[in-house]
């Protein structure tokens, strides 16, 4: 869609930005809010990168009632990802 979206426009390459990975934010913070047990508009948080297996999670942008979750570690990261698995 993107490629499409640039080619029709006639914009430089640099010029047009893809989605692709919005729905795959709107589930991770849908999944923290789960787990949290509050309002998903409360929870911030963006998977980056293309969508699908090269896609990640930007741990540094997690924010929770508008404050940013500092992480001391990956271990920390680590367990957050198995909760949120599971």
């Amino acid at each position: 869609m993107t490629y499409v979206a640039w080619k029709l426009s006639g914009l430089p390459i640099h010029r047009v930005i893809g989605s692709g990975t919005m729905l795959d934010s709107s589930r991770f913070r849908f999944q923290i809010s789960e787990r949290l047990r509050i309002a998903p508009q409360n929870c911030h948080g963006y998977i980056i990168g293309e969508h699908g297996d090269s896609s990640g999670t930007a741990f540094m942008t997690l924010a929770i009632c508008k404050l940013l979750v500092l992480f001391e570690s990956m271990h920390q990261i680590h367990e957050l990802c198995m909760v949120l698995h599971s």
